[in-house]
């Protein structure tokens, strides 16, 4: 059966000689992985195409589980990442998620916009980093299911949370407003939570501003084309890119070699 298909190669791995084995994210068919037949060749028609972050279009046959590449047109490779080490890196990153978090085998379109977008984003250098990697972590982090509770109060159930400060619970994926975090619980919420099978389970928390909530919000429920275009200070900028990134470590607990590389990056400028 073939396929025809556009698509993003997030992962480019040798194998043999002249082949490769490449990770594409298709917006209907989700993460696939084809052998490219002598895709490392220097006259191959598909060297531009088999390696990472190019987006372009593939003709795929399938036998059985397995996908070959029996063509591939390069739409865009993103050359300017190339020019700055931290940018590449960051691309790298996102790759790495979108080839953990998007589906296989079928529709992963947001997920394919949303990494297109990013990768056009911080090749023009429209938005600073800082506010590029927290909005692809956790809007890709949604798209896969694991959305934190930003409208309720886990304690009193109210659809504000309230007070000058909230609680992020990144565990269990909920906030608590400031009346109802550590010792300001009302004994009566206290009691009324204490029932069997109704425990609040507590995992520690961070205190945040009502600032960062409102960009965590935006970025949860925004168009795409609206995702990075939100305001912070830098400190409220450095509390939103570390919860972001602490609660992608929870609840999706593996080692990501890219993000290891880009904090040594970003450390050594």
């Amino acid at each position: 059966m073939h396929l025809d298909t556009k698509g993003l190669v997030l992962r480019a791995l040798d194998a043999a000689e002249n082949d490769r084995v490449l990770s594409i994210l298709t917006p209907e068919f989700g993460v696939l992985s084809a052998f490219a037949n002598g895709a490392k060749r220097l006259r191959s028609s598909q060297l531009a195409a088999a390696q990472v972050l190019c987006y372009g279009e593939f003709s795929l046959y399938r036998r059985r589980d397995t996908y070959t590449v029996d063509d591939a047109r390069a739409i865009s490779v993103f050359f300017g990442l190339r020019d700055d080490i931290s940018a590449l890196a960051l691309a790298q990153y996102f790759c790495e998620l979108a080839a953990v978090l998007a589906p296989a085998e079928t529709e992963a379109g947001e997920f394919l916009a949303l990494v297109i977008f990013a990768l056009t984003c911080l090749e023009k250098q429209r938005r600073p980093q800082e506010i590029l990697k927290p909005s692809v972590e956790l809007r890709m982090l949604s798209l896969a299911g694991y959305a934190p509770d930003l409208a309720r109060c886990r304690v009193c159930n109210g659809d504000e949370l309230y007070g000058d400060y909230v609680r992020l619970h990144p565990l269990d994926g909920n906030f608590s407003c400031s009346d109802c975090s550590g010792l300001h619980t009302p004994k009566s919420v206290q009691a009324e939570h204490s029932a069997p099978g109704n425990e609040i389970h507590s995992s520690g928390g961070e205190t945040i501003g009502l600032g960062v909530l409102a960009a965590m919000r935006h970025i949860y429920g925004c168009p795409l084309n609206r995702l990075f275009s939100f305001m912070l200070s830098a400190p409220s900028l450095a509390v939103l890119g570390n919860i972001c990134e602490e609660y992608l470590r929870l609840h999706v607990p593996r080692r990501w070699d890219t993000l290891e590389f880009y904090r040594q990056v970003a450390e050594a400028n």
